[in-house]
């Protein structure tokens, strides 16, 4: 999961925030090497620990998200696992 700050429509690259988020159960039910994730010098965190120093370092910064539909609907198939094999569009998800 990563950050980077923009101030007046200009990149901050030195206001950024970076963190493996370690997924072990997600990554090898679905074919994923982790040695990226254990050769990485990057921070390393649970997914609860990880959105909560996210929140931290926004603050009261405004979110620009990439890809959020396709993130919103994997959290929500973990969130309810009986869903594993329905794909689910934004517009679903947000009247749940």
């Amino acid at each position: 999961m990563a950050a980077v700050g923009i101030t007046d429509g200009y990149l901050v690259i030195k206001d950024t925030f970076e963190v493996i988020l370690l997924q072990y159960i997600y990554n090898h039910d679905n074919g994923f090497s982790n040695e990226f994730i254990f050769e990485s010098k990057m921070p390393k965190s649970t997914e609860a620990d990880g959105i909560e120093q996210l929140i931290q370092e926004l603050e009261n910064a405004t979110i620009i998200g990439h890809r959020v539909d396709f993130d919103l609907e994997i959290m929500f198939k973990k969130w309810n696992e009986s869903s594993e094999d329905k794909i689910f569009s934004v517009a679903e998800i947000a009247h749940v």
